[in-house]
C-alpha cells in the first residue's frame, strides 16, 4: 500500500494517521470521514489541470516530474472534500486563511486527551458512521 502525505505547506495530514484516529482527530472532518488523498492530475493526460494544481499549491521550487506519481492534496483543501467538476483545483489553503479546522494545535509535547475524551471521540466517530450507513 501506498502511504500518502499532503503536500500542501503547513498541512501534516498523512494517511499512516488514519488508523490512529484518537491520537490524530484532525483526520477526520467536519462530516465524519476520514481525510482522504488525491494525487495530482497525470502529467501526460491532465497537463493544464495539474499545472493549475502545482500553482494553486504555491510551493517554492516545487517541480515534480512526470514519473512522480505519490503527491497527494488531501480533501481537507477541496471545497467539497474531493475534486469535482465544480471544484477540481484544491483551493484551501493556509496562505488565503481558509476557515476549515486542521486540529487543535498541541501545547506541548507530552499533552494528551483524557481516556474520556478519547472515548467520547470514538463514540461520536462510530455514531456517524452508523447513521451515515443506517445500521441501527
Amino acid at each position: 500500500m501506498v502511504n500518502y502525505h499532503c503536500i500542501a505547506v503547513g498541512c501534516n495530514n498523512d494517511s499512516r494517521k488514519s488508523n490512529k484516529l484518537t491520537k490524530y482527530p484532525h483526520m477526520v472532518d467536519e462530516n465524519g470521514n476520514i481525510v482522504r488523498f488525491f494525487v495530482l492530475p497525470s502529467a501526460s493526460k491532465q497537463s493544464r489541470l495539474r499545472r493549475r494544481w502545482i500553482e494553486a499549491l504555491r510551493r517554492e521550487n516545487f517541480h515534480p516530474k512526470r514519473s512522480e506519481f505519490w503527491h497527494a492534496v488531501c480533501s481537507r483543501h477541496f471545497t467539497d472534500g474531493e475534486p469535482t467538476r465544480a471544484h477540481p483545483v484544491p483551493t484551501l489553503f493556509g496562505y488565503n486563511n481558509y476557515g476549515k479546522s486542521q486540529g487543535k494545535p498541541r501545547t506541548s509535547n507530552n499533552s494528551r486527551a483524557s481516556v474520556s475524551q478519547r472515548f467520547t471521540f470514538i463514540f461520536k466517530f462510530v455514531m456517524i458512521r452508523l447513521i451515515k450507513t443506517n445500521s441501527f
